[in-house]
């Protein structure tokens, strides 16, 4: 179904504010929006799995989206947890590879998708779209050689401070006293995942954070305090 007018105009604001298509013109932004369709997942919903087949770009609307790996034992580890503005699936559109994790929505979400051969006539108009694709996909693999690093070299209050302070500059919000707020609901499990932890041990660490008031924790919400100490704890 065609989006309507209304919906376009949405479709086009959402567009502006994503930095891979911020800089296109209004004309530019309406002709993409035009080829996006609207999606909705509920809260735990598999958008697609590790080795699907993939033909589509996805970004975000609203909500928040969790990238996993899976493992045969059952356990997840938790590449990246992506919000408003924010876009995946883009590898198997460029290699032609089954997708290399699962995307699951973290709550209700709200998803634009953009086919491939729509995509790929944008970027062979638009060679800045392509530049900032190669600058997102060279920081992701950036984030999983850190990973990787910190799961071979770092002890848990290490490791979780490093993810604690990363969504603090990619969603935090200042507050008063120089505190930060990362405006995004985790569940401690969802921190166990990124970290590769037991939720247990991460729980443990959290109160020792809690108890030094280098953090607090308001429904899920957590706010930085003492951002020198953490990352102090991050080395």
């Amino acid at each position: 179904m065609s989006a309507t007018e209304e919906e376009l105009t949405v479709f086009e604001a959402i567009l502006a504010q994503v930095p891979l298509f911020s800089h296109l013109p209004d004309d530019g932004l309406s002709q993409l929006a035009s080829r996006l369709l609207r999606r909705r997942f509920e809260r735990d919903q598999i958008i697609f799995h590790k080795n699907d087949p993939g033909s589509t770009l996805y970004i975000i609307i609203s909500g928040k989206v969790k990238i996993v790996l899976p493992s045969t034992d059952g356990e997840n580890v938790l590449v990246a947890l992506l919000s408003t503005g924010d876009f995946f699936g883009e590898l198997s559109l460029f290699d032609g590879e089954p997708r290399s994790a699962t995307a699951i929505s973290a709550e209700s979400t709200e998803i634009l998708t953009l086919d491939q051969k729509d995509l790929f006539s944008y970027l062979a108009e638009h060679s800045q779209a392509s530049v900032a694709i190669l600058g997102e996909l060279s920081l992701r693999l950036r984030r999983t050689d850190e990973l990787l690093s910190d799961a071979a070299f770092c002890n848990l209050p290490s490791r979780l401070s490093k993810r604690l302070l990363e969504l603090a500059a990619r969603y935090g919000q200042p507050g008063e006293n120089g505190d930060i707020l990362i405006n995004m609901r985790l569940k401690q499990q969802d921190l166990a995942d990124m970290v590769g932890a037991t939720r247990e041990s991460v729980n443990k660490t959290l109160k020792s954070y809690k108890q030094r008031e280098m953090i607090s924790v308001n429904k899920g919400y957590i706010t930085i305090k003492d951002l020198t100490g953490l990352q102090f704890k991050a080395r």
